[in-house]
């Protein structure tokens, strides 16, 4: 049986044959080990961008990497992305960490020059304002060897980005500065990057191991991203969504990124039900603020309330059993498949038991 066995059956041509109607699709029958299989085959026979919008509680990368063994067995030269929210709540004052900003800024660095690929992702982070492109250019430095660069403009930089001044850096977000050395280590790189500067010029660019402080390689151009959204301000959510409203900071949707794509919506019923579950706990946080005369935006002024439903009457709802509330449904027959984890006696038994 070939990999792409699925996109021969009867099912999945009716699938891609209602896609075309841009009405939303009920589907059962695709069980968890499927469903980056299931995407990956739509991907290829489509050619569109996928959304795959998960409940809040998913494991995003567990998805992606599933993912993009699919794509390489499928043979597309491509990997998935994640896009996952920066907090729990637009009402609270957390702490955004580090995998999610590092997460982010990779998908905006590369989604501002292509749209080609999978996208894993929820809702909190679907409805919320990111930066438009035009405004990307703020949030990225890059730096050239030999290019002419004030080191106190650098720093300057490194500190609106967000990162952390340390004597000696040992993590990412953080950057150390000595004499004409400026040491910071992105997000988005397994090594820091070591700076060099002879007067105002930059005299030398390197990676380097935090331990021992030796040079791993020398580079003549790195990019370094900012930690924030919406940079000067604090590393926060709240801050984040006020700045984007407040300031007319030029801020857009997330849709404006994804272009013409699918949406599949995993576990439909439960992304709904949690849906609206934040939906009363954001208003109930609102409430709160605003008796206590603390400036917030209403959840209606945060969130893309309309695209939502946009979205719901044109995606692919996956569910364990069909919709009733749609005409259009398509039943798939994926099985589980047990597993054994090289327990070959196990695996005879169930041969065993098959046989009988």
């Amino acid at each position: 049986m070939s990999i792409d066995f699925i996109t021969k059956t009867e099912e999945f041509k009716k699938l891609i044959s209602g896609l075309s109607s841009g009405k939303a699709l009920s589907v059962s029958g695709v069980i968890d080990q499927a469903k980056p299989y299931f995407l990956s085959s739509i991907k290829r026979e489509t050619e569109k961008n996928i959304v795959f919008l998960c409940p809040v509680s998913s494991s995003l990368q567990n998805v992606k990497e599933k993912c993009d063994f699919f794509l390489s067995q499928l043979s597309m030269n491509q990997e998935s992305d994640i896009f996952p929210h920066l907090a729990d709540s637009p009402y609270q004052d957390t702490p955004c960490s580090m995998d999610s900003v590092s997460s982010r800024m990779r998908f905006f660095r590369k989604w501002n020059q292509e749209q080609n690929s999978i996208v894993i992702t929820n809702l909190l982070a679907l409805l919320m304002p990111v930066p438009c492109k035009k405004a990307l250019k703020k949030l990225f430095l890059e730096i050239e060897n030999g290019v002419t660069l004030d080191r106190e403009d650098l720093i300057g930089v490194l500190e609106n980005y967000g990162y952390e001044r340390q004597d000696i850096i040992n993590s990412h977000g953080e950057y150390a500065f000595r004499g004409g050395i400026v040491d910071v280590f992105s997000p988005l790189e397994s090594y820091p990057f070591r700076i060099e500067f002879s007067g105002e010029t930059v005299r030398s660019l390197r990676k380097f191991e935090t331990s021992s402080q030796r040079s791993v390689e020398r580079i003549d151009f790195l990019h370094i991203p900012s930690m924030r959204e919406f940079p000067a301000a604090k590393d926060s959510e709240p801050c984040f969504v006020f700045h984007s409203k407040v300031n007319e900071q030029p801020f857009c949707r997330l849709k404006e990124y994804l272009g013409d794509c699918i949406y599949v919506i995993d576990d439909y019923d439960e992304v709904k039900k949690e849906w609206g579950q934040l939906q009363k706990e954001f208003k109930e946080q609102y409430e709160k603020l605003r008796k206590r005369n603390i400036f917030s935006l209403s959840p209606e002024e945060i969130f893309e309330f309309p695209f939502l439903d946009e979205v719901k009457d044109s995606a692919v709802r996956l569910n364990e059993i069909p919709s009733s509330s749609l005409k259009e449904h398509i039943a798939f027959s994926f099985q589980s498949v047990p597993t054994f984890k090289n327990k070959i006696p196990f695996f005879l038994t169930y041969l065993m038991k098959l046989q009988k």
